[in-house]
Order: structure tokens, then C-alpha cells, then sequence
């Protein structure tokens, strides 16, 4: 049994326009960038792309209706209960448009669907920011009218998502438009002229510090959604020491890209996964969201930003921890929760089935949402202690043993003795949760912190690679400062093993 439903991030890029070839060159579509990413350190997943031969797509295009209604039937069989569709307005000029029109065209494509106006400057950079800017956002809030006119037949679609009867419309930076009161209440008027109780405008936390949450009803806003990576906090590793990260972020980028130089950003995604844990129940309503992983590598080269460590496995607890929260916290009326996304490639962060993973984040997420067990009660993360820490991470990888049927993990663990030193052994978990998500073979990066203990980190991890079956072990350790506190002496330690079920 499921109460949650979830709602997946859509991205329409994936065939051509006019615009995209004039940039680009003739053909360009989002494959474009995906296909020939190249890793960008060893053990790097890149590039990622569609499985072939399971019964799915290959590098699909949108524009075909046999694409989106593979695209649904998958998303329905794995419980994924609607796609938010990011919808692209430019002052009276639609761009991207096709796909969504085409969803709107084919009622018998049996999918609920809302709208994210994805309001920011499309830029060469692809980062939404003023620099080479291709088609800018220019807001008019005498053109509000006409904004919200434009949303007339897809508010008046019978698939479109309500929130207690109120249509769902999201904004990815509402904090760039200028009198948004007005923009809302344009919004809400539509909404009700197309036969719905109100509209519910929610506002994405996105370019926004961790912690530093608004609430988005001083704007005129009912809500708000989480949009991590954005607001997600998560150490930072450098894979330089800072004599070799200063000279290479001197070099220009045209020349950082030719020795593929990695200047980019790796963060924890467990530190990611377990720091969104913690955020305390808002005052304002909130629908969380979560991604699967996370590497913009397609995009942004070795200027990349990945999440080290995401797996299936760390996917299901995250999805389910948002789960018991949103039965918890949530409005009963809208169990909403956001995956980002169904199929941004180039930014690493799709469900839809890849070469390594197969369908395993489908099966994550399925899973996750399943309430056909206790809901945490009460769901609460502000014991920061050592021990506490440590008896959730046990209670953790013991549940993801059953789920995989390695119940012999916890024994195994039992009989190494492993107990808590200054902290929880972090790493270890790390690697228990890929090694528990993996199919067959295949290779997993983890870049780990070492707490001033080097013999015992090297240890450990050799005892947890051999509980596993490694088959290959790639040490690099690397003592680094930060650029900009070189008083501060870091060492990182990065593995790459491969393992093998069974």
C-alpha cells in the first residue's frame, strides 16, 4: 500500500528545435552532451546512458508518442504517480514546448502531469546565470495576464495534479520576478476560471545556503518545494593538494578542458542524503523531493559538480525517510513528494533505467513509498550524538540486508568486531549501501574523509573490500588545503573497488 505520490522532475529537451541547432549545430538535442561525456577522474560513472536491450528506450526522442507513452507505462509500473513538466516561457514565446503538447494532445496518455515555469535566462553555460545569455527572461508584470492566459489548456486538462483541489503550479526562482504577489493571484484567477477550487503556487528552493530557507508566503506564495542539490548541505573534497588546485583553476577554462583538468566540485551524497534528514518541520507548507544521483559532468565538463557515493540502496532510505515525514508532517490531502528527475542526463539525476543500474532506482523508489511497514514515529534527527548516529547506521544496514536478501552482512560486520571509535566509521556504511544496491558487477567510487587515523581508515576499508568479494582495490591518497584556508590540512583517500554479487 502506498499513501505517497510520487512526482517526477521532467525534462523536455530530448529532440531538436530550431533554436538548439542555430546555438549548437544542426542536430543538437540533450543526447548531444550526454553520449560523449568522458570520466573525469579514476573511477569516474561517465557518460551515463539509457540501457539498451532491456525492453525500454534507447536515446529516445520526445517529439514521438511511442516515446512518451513508454515513458509513462514505466513510470506507472513503479508507483511514480505524475511527471511536473518544466515549461518554458519567454515573454509570449514558448520553447521546448513539444513534448508537453504533444502529452496534452493524446488524453489516452493516462498521466497526471503540473508545471514548472523553469523562469531563468537560458544561458551557453547552462547554469541560468547572466553570462552568455542566448534568450533572457524579461519580466513585465503588465504581461502577467497573458502569462497565466498562456496556462488555460493545460489547467483545464483533467490529468493536471491539484493539491486538495487546488492546481498545482510550481516556479523554479521565484525569487528573480518582480512583483510575484501579482503573478500569483494572475495564476490563481486562471485556475479557478478553469473550474479548479484555487491554484496552489509553490516556489522551488533553489540558489539558496543550506538552512537559509524563506517562507515563501511573505511573497505571496502557498508554499514551497525542496529542489536538492540545491539547499542540501554536504562536505566538499578537493582531488589536489592547493598548490596544484591554484594553478589549475588559473589556467583558462579552454585549457583546463584540453588537459581535462578536474576543477569541478565531488561532495558526500550520504552527507547530502543524511544532512536533508535533519531539517526541521517548517512553519510553511513543504513538499520534500530527493534525487538519485547527481553529476553535471554532460554539461559542465571539468567544471562538473557530482555526489560521490549515491547507490539505489541510499536512494530507497532517502525516499523513505521523505515518505514517513510527508505522512507525518504532510498535508494528507497533497502526499506529495518530488524526485529530481525523471530524466535529466546530463546532470546525472534520472530514474529512468541506465547501463549499470538497470531499473534498480525504479526499484528504490517503488520501495521507499511502500507504507506497508511502521512509519517512524517520532521522525527526528536532532540527536547529533555519536552514539545516536551509530544505532540508526546499524538499524539502517540491517534493514537493507533483509531487503536484499544479505542478511549475512550483519554477521559479517558482528564478527569483524567493528565498533565506534572518536566516530562511526562512515565509510564503511558507504560501501555496505553500494555493495548491497550493485548489479552483478560493476565498478563504485567513493571518496572518503580520513579522520587523522590513516592506518585504521586503510584498514577498515580493506576489511569491508574483503567482506564484499573485491576483486580490485585502487588506493590514492591525496593531502590537500582549501584555496582559500591553506592553514587547513585535509586528507582524502579515494577507492575504487569492484565487486561482485553472489
Amino acid at each position: 500500500m502506498s499513501l505517497i505520490k510520487p512526482i517526477a522532475f521532467y525534462l523536455p529537451q530530448f529532440y531538436e528545435t530550431p533554436y538548439n541547432n542555430e546555438w549548437w549545430g544542426e542536430g543538437f538535442t540533450e543526447w548531444s552532451n550526454v553520449v560523449p561525456a568522458k570520466p573525469l577522474f579514476d573511477g569516474h560513472y561517465q557518460p551515463h546512458l539509457p540501457a539498451k536491450n532491456n525492453g525500454y528506450l534507447d536515446t529516445y526522442n520526445q517529439t514521438e508518442l511511442a516515446t512518451l507513452r513508454a515513458q509513462i507505462d514505466l513510470a506507472k509500473r513503479y508507483g511514480v504517480y505524475g511527471f511536473c513538466h518544466y515549461y518554458y516561457w519567454f515573454g509570449g514565446e514558448r520553447v521546448l514546448e513539444k513534448p508537453t503538447d504533444l502529452m496534452l494532445a493524446n488524453p489516452d496518455l493516462d498521466m497526471p502531469f503540473c508545471l514548472c515555469w523553469a523562469n531563468e535566462n537560458w544561458s551557453r553555460r547552462w547554469d541560468g546565470q547572466e553570462s552568455h545569455v542566448l534568450i533572457a527572461q524579461d519580466y513585465d508584470p503588465d504581461r502577467y495576464d497573458e502569462f497565466a492566459r498562456d496556462l488555460t489548456p493545460y489547467l483545464s486538462d483533467p490529468r493536471y495534479i491539484t493539491a486538495g483541489g487546488k492546481a498545482l503550479f510550481l516556479i523554479y526562482r521565484p525569487d528573480e520576478i518582480p512583483e510575484l504577489p501579482k503573478l500569483v493571484q494572475a495564476i490563481k484567477a486562471k485556475a479557478k476560471a478553469c473550474g479548479h477550487k484555487d491554484a496552489m503556487v509553490v516556489g522551488a528552493e533553489t540558489f539558496i545556503q543550506p538552512g537559509h530557507f524563506n517562507d515563501p508566503r511573505k511573497s505571496g506564495m502557498d508554499g514551497a518545494v525542496e529542489f536538492p542539490p540545491h539547499g542540501v548541505a554536504a562536505r566538499m573534497y578537493y582531488l589536489r593538494d592547493a598548490k596544484s588546485e591554484e594553478s589549475a583553476r588559473a589556467k583558462p577554462p579552454e585549457a583546463r578542458k584540453a588537459a581535462n583538468d578536474f576543477d569541478g566540485r565531488i561532495f558526500d551524497a550520504f552527507e547530502a542524503y543524511a544532512n536533508a534528514l535533519e531539517r526541521p518541520k517548517p512553519d510553511y507548507p513543504l513538499f520534500r523531493s530527493c534525487f538519485p544521483s547527481w553529476d553535471n559532468t554532460a554539461r559542465r565538463g571539468t567544471s562538473a559538480t557530482v555526489f560521490a557515493g549515491s547507490s539505489p540502496a541510499l536512494f530507497t532510505h532517502w525516499v523513505r525517510a521523505l515518505s514517513d515525514w510527508t505522512v507525518q508532517h504532510g498535508d494528507p490531502k497533497a502526499p506529495f513528494i518530488f524526485v529530481n528527475a525523471w530524466n535529466e542526463w546530463a546532470e546525472g539525476a534520472h530514474l529512468e533505467p541506465d547501463h549499470i543500474y538497470g531499473f534498480d532506482y525504479l526499484e528504490a523508489l517503488k520501495t521507499g513509498t511502500t507504507l506497508d511497514r511502521p512509519i517512524a514515529h517520532p521522525f527526528n534527527w536532532t540527536d547529533q550524538s555519536v552514539k545516536g548516529l551509530w544505532q540508526y547506521r546499524e538499524t539502517a544496514r540491517q534493514d537493507l540486508g533483509a531487503q536484499a536478501g544479505l542478511n549475512d552482512v550483519s554477521a559479517r560486520m558482528a564478527a569483524a568486531d567493528i565498533k565506534p571509535k572518536s566516530e562511526p566509521p562512515f565509510w564503511l556504511d558507504i560501501i555496505d549501501l553500494s555493495y548491497l544496491a550493485l548489479p552483478e558487477h560493476a565498478p563504485r567510487e567513493q571518496i572518503l574523509p580520513d579522520i587523522g587515523k590513516t592506518k585504521e581508515v586503510v584498514d577498515d576499508m580493506r576489511r569491508a573490500g574483503s567482506w564484499h568479494g573485491a576483486k580490485t582495490a585502487i588506493w590514492r591518497r591525496f593531502n590537500h588545503a582549501h584555496p582559500k584556508t591553506p592553514w587547513q590540512k585535509f586528507t582524502t583517500w579515494v577507492f575504487r573497488v569492484v565487486l561482485r554479487k553472489g
